[in-house]
């Protein structure tokens, strides 16, 4: 965190990082999970299909949280 500190030198250009780590990262999770759920998990362990589908539609809208925030990053005027 020092050396990112001194990189920006600003609190805010630190939780735009974040921010940014994120949208990218929960994403990337949420399509594991589904994946590990539905092709590793022995039938008997494995999730209802509306828990499925409720991660999927989280993973959906994360995916487009994701996207708008780095175009609002990219592109201050965008939103």
């Amino acid at each position: 965190p020092i050396i990112l500190f001194a990189i920006f030198g600003e609190p805010v250009g630190l939780l735009k990082l974040a921010g940014a780590i994120e949208a990218i990262h929960i994403p990337i999770v949420t399509a594991l999970i589904l994946y590990l759920n539905h092709r590793i998990l022995p039938d008997d362990l494995s999730p209802s299909r509306i828990s499925f589908w409720m991660t999927f539609a989280a993973g959906i809208f994360f995916v487009l949280f994701g996207v708008t925030y780095l175009l609002s990053l990219l592109y201050p005027d965008f939103i």
